[in-house]
C-alpha cells in the first residue's frame, strides 16, 4: 500500500476527477472532515417510499364507540404507489424505519366528545392520538415505525358522542402520511 500527500488534486483534462473503479471503497477514518463547498450529489438516499392519503368522501360515516378504519380514498402524492385508497392501507415494499403522521376530524356540533386516532401496525395498534374535542376539532397521532416489505399500516378513529358521525372529508382535515427515514451513521 502506497500513501499520497498532496494539498490539492485537479484534473489533467476537463473539469471531473476520478477516485478508484466500481467496486472499489474509500475510508474517511474516525475524526476526519469532510467539507463540501459546491454541489454534493448521489450522496446518503432519498425519503421514498413517501405518501399522502386523505378523505375526500363527506358521506364516510364513524360509528359511535366503535373502531373503524378511517377512510383514505384519495392521494396528493404517493412515491412508489404504496397507498392503496381502496384498503386504506400503507405497505411500504422496502424495510426501515418510517415516520407516520394521522390527523383524524369529524363533523360535528357536539361537545365534550373523545375523539381518538390510532395508527396500526398489521392490525395492532402502534400509537394513540386523543383529544377532547367540540365542533369538529381533530385527533392527531405520529411515530416513529420500523418496519419490513410486507408490513402494512392503517389508521384508525374512534368517537363517543353517543351518536354517529361523517369524517371531515378534507385533504387539510382527515389525513394520513409518512415516508422512509433516511439515517446517517
Amino acid at each position: 500500500m502506497s500513501e499520497i500527500q498532496a494539498n490539492k488534486l485537479s484534473p489533467s483534462s476537463g473539469t471531473a476527477v476520478q477516485l478508484g473503479d466500481s467496486g472499489d471503497t474509500f475510508t474517511i477514518p474516525s475524526g476526519a472532515t469532510i467539507t463540501n463547498s459546491g454541489t454534493a450529489t448521489g450522496f446518503g438516499e432519498s425519503n421514498t417510499p413517501n405518501f399522502y392519503a386523505y378523505c375526500n368522501d363527506g358521506s364516510a360515516a364513524f360509528n359511535n364507540s366503535t373502531d373503524t378504519t378511517v377512510v383514505l380514498n384519495a392521494e396528493l402524492f404517493d412515491s412508489d404507489s404504496k397507498f392503496d385508497t381502496s384498503t386504506y392501507r400503507f405497505t411500504p415494499g422496502v424495510a426501515g424505519t418510517y415516520f407516520l403522521y394521522g390527523q383524524v376530524r369529524m363533523n360535528t356540533t357536539s361537545s365534550a366528545t373523545i375523539l381518538q386516532s390510532v395508527i396500526r401496525k398489521n392490525g395492532t395498534a402502534m400509537a394513540y392520538g386523543r383529544a377532547s374535542v367540540e365542533q369538529q376539532g381533530g385527533s392527531i397521532v405520529s411515530g416513529l415505525f420500523e418496519a419490513n416489505a410486507t408490513d402494512y399500516f392503517d389508521l384508525m378513529a374512534f368517537q363517543n358522542t353517543g351518536f354517529n358521525h361523517n369524517f371531515n372529508a378534507l385533504s387539510t382535515t382527515t389525513y394520513f402520511t409518512g415516508f422512509k427515514l433516511t439515517w446517517v451513521h
